[in-house]
């Protein structure tokens, strides 16, 4: 019997309470048809799935029981934390993958200095017509632009969506995990640490996810411009240079935005209870003297 080679990357599913049981076994069987053995597949189990296949160990899907309240973001990151391979990849469910998905990806990974791995997403509509995405480019001046090809305007910040991305594990445990309280732009702001201490994030369009457009659809206008706002105060005290481009465009937007823009950015003014980009990003530099030093 060939030895299960050692692992280097862990899929990670959340199956929450709500989650439709169809859509999550076509996203488990699309991974194990199309993974190479050694990876690992990590259910974070917040719905009471019954394991009705019997997937064991060692066919690499381990299921972890979580609390039916646990929301997406804390499943993803119970996922991290009791995963122990040196990538992450977070999928959900109504995700289908091809053969070789993750390769491509997972090469540009081998540099240490890349963190994250941007994929491109394939959204299908319900009348079999294909868009592209690769999450958003955010701006100096603070706007989310969605990005239809894996290359970032001049001077933006590239924003992954929760459709998906690759991450190298240990980075995102140094950095404090995903928050929960950016929701939609949980893995954006990652990406922004990660960038914020130089490390890579990158784009790989061979490396592709396919989910029906209905199931995942781009932000509406009210909720693009709410994340917006609340991910660029989340960052304004790192990003002080931008602070003035940023306050001209907001003052230019609610005066002549109308109600929808002025109600967005009210709703972006409400405190987000996670730790502060500062703070985070101190922690990290500490933890790699640390490693360093050891």
């Amino acid at each position: 019997m060939r030895l299960k080679e050692v692992a280097s990357l862990t899929i990670i599913i959340p199956l929450l309470e709500e989650t439709d049981t169809d859509l999550f076994e076509a996203t488990l069987v699309s991974i194990l048809e199309n993974r190479p053995e050694e990876d690992d597949i990590l259910v974070v189990n917040a719905a009471g799935y019954e394991n009705c296949y019997d997937l064991t160990q060692e066919e690499g899907v381990v299921f972890i029981s979580a609390d039916p309240q646990t929301g997406l973001i804390d499943a993803i990151n119970i996922g991290v934390q009791n995963s122990d391979t040196p990538f992450i990849c977070p999928l959900l469910c109504g995700c289908e993958v091809a053969e070789d998905w993750a390769r491509p990806a997972l090469a540009r990974l081998d540099d240490e200095n890349t963190a994250v791995v941007i994929p491109k997403t394939r959204k299908i509509t319900s009348s079999g017509r294909e868009l592209a995405s690769f999450g958003y480019a955010l701006s100096r001046d603070g706007v989310l632009l969605p990005l239809r090809s894996g290359r970032l305007p001049a001077g933006s910040l590239a924003a992954p969506t929760l459709s998906g991305a690759f991450f190298r594990r240990r980075t995102v445990l140094d950095l404090g995990l995903f928050q929960p309280a950016l929701g939609p732009m949980a893995f954006a702001d990652m990406a922004l640490l990660c960038d914020e201490i130089g490390l890579d994030v990158l784009f790989e369009p061979n490396s592709v996810l396919t989910y029906s457009a209905e199931l995942f659809p781009a932000l509406n206008r009210i909720d693009r411009l709410t994340a917006q706002e609340s991910l660029f105060r989340r960052w304004a005290g790192v990003w002080k240079e931008r602070a003035q481009s940023h306050g001209w465009r907001l003052f230019k937007e609610k005066l002549f935005g109308g109600a929808e823009v002025r109600r967005a950015y009210a709703l972006a003014k409400e405190e987000i209870g996670a730790p502060r980009p500062e703070q985070l990003l101190a922690d990290a530099h500490t933890a790699a003297a640390e490693t360093a030093v050891r």
